[in-house]
C-alpha cells in the first residue's frame, strides 16, 4: 500500500493527502479485522452448537442401547478455547437437550448454565482425565452392564472371555473403589 499508493503523493509533497489516505487505510484494515473477528465468533458459536448437539446424540444413544439407565453416566467435551461442556447432574440421558449442557472453565467453575442445572458430580474425574491425557478431547462415563458386572467382581476386561473388547479397546483395568465425586 505504501509503495503503490502513498509513495507518489509523498514524492510530490502532498502530505495532507498521504495523511488522509493513511487514515482511510488504517480504518479499512481495522474494519476488515473486526469483520473477521465477528466471523470467527460466529463460527465458534456454530461449532459449539454442533458440539452440543453431538453430545446430546451420544447421550441418547447411550440410553437407547442400555449403557446408562435413568440419570447414570455423564459426557464432557473439551472446547478449542480450553473450556468444557458437560452434561448436567440429575438429568436422564434420554431427555438431554443442547441448552441443558453446562459450560465450565478448566478448574470446573461454571461459566454458564441454564437455570436449575449444575455440572455432573463426576466432572472432577473428567478434568483429571483431561489433565493427565492431553490427547483426550472428550470423556464418556457410562455403566455398560457387562463391564459393570466384571468391575463389581473385581475382574478386569483383559482376557479372552471378551475377545472383541481386547481387540477393539485393549485391556480395561479395574480401578480401586473410590467415593464418587471425591478427589480420590
Amino acid at each position: 500500500f505504501v509503495h503503490c499508493v502513498l509513495l507518489p503523493f509523498i514524492e510530490k509533497g502532498h502530505i495532507f493527502f498521504v495523511k488522509i489516505l493513511w487514515i482511510f487505510y488504517v480504518e479499512f484494515v481495522m474494519m476488515i479485522a473486526a469483520k473477521r473477528e465477528r466471523e470467527e465468533v460466529f463460527c465458534m458459536e456454530m461449532k459449539n452448537r454442533e458440539i452440543r448437539e453431538e453430545i446430546c446424540d451420544v447421550c441418547h444413544k447411550l440410553w437407547q442401547r442400555g449403557i446408562v439407565a435413568a440419570n447414570d453416566g455423564n459426557v464432557s467435551v473439551k472446547l478449542a478455547d480450553g473450556t468444557f461442556l458437560c452434561t448436567p447432574s440429575g438429568v436422564s440421558k434420554s431427555a438431554m437437550r443442547p441448552e441443558m449442557l453446562v459450560h465450565l472453565d478448566g478448574e470446573g467453575k461454571v461459566l454458564s448454565a441454564a437455570e436449575g442445572y449444575k455440572p455432573s458430580s463426576e466432572m472432577k474425574m473428567h478434568l483429571r482425565c483431561y489433565e493427565k491425557r492431553l490427547d483426550v478431547n472428550a470423556v464418556v462415563h457410562a455403566h455398560p452392564p457387562i463391564a459393570t458386572s466384571y468391575a463389581s467382581m473385581g475382574k478386569a476386561l483383559d482376557g479372552y472371555q471378551t475377545m472383541e473388547n481386547v481387540v477393539n479397546l485393549g485391556a480395561v483395568p479395574v480401578a480401586p473403589y473410590a467415593q464418587p465425586s471425591t478427589d480420590e
